[in-house]
């Protein structure tokens, strides 16, 4: 997925988050070179609760994926995840909840 505008998202809805994740795994890349940057919020995503912010340095821009992880506070039972994106440009791959 790719941002094309500030504060652009994507919904993932009835996720399951009954086991209580501790953590998040993410794959983001930027455009161009920068900080790559994502909010995943619960239920609204202007002004749902926040699960995680996640930031990567993307020093190679475009194509050059950047592994994360972020720890994940307050997300239990099913609940539909957004991932906001915090600048046009930045792509997402994968999101992986763990329970670390």
């Amino acid at each position: 997925m790719r941002a094309v505008e500030p504060g652009g998202w994507v919904a993932f809805h009835d996720v399951d988050l009954r086991a209580g994740p501790g953590a998040c795994r993410l794959s983001l890349a930027r455009g161009a070179p920068g900080a790559a940057a994502v909010t995943l919020r619960l239920d609204d995503p202007l002004g749902g609760p926040v699960l995680a912010t996640v930031r990567a340095a993307c020093p190679d821009g475009r194509y050059q994926w950047c592994p994360v992880s972020a720890p994940v506070a307050g997300g239990t039972g099913r609940r539909d995840l957004y991932v906001v994106f915090d600048e046009p440009g930045t792509e997402l791959r994968d999101l992986v909840f763990t329970d670390d």
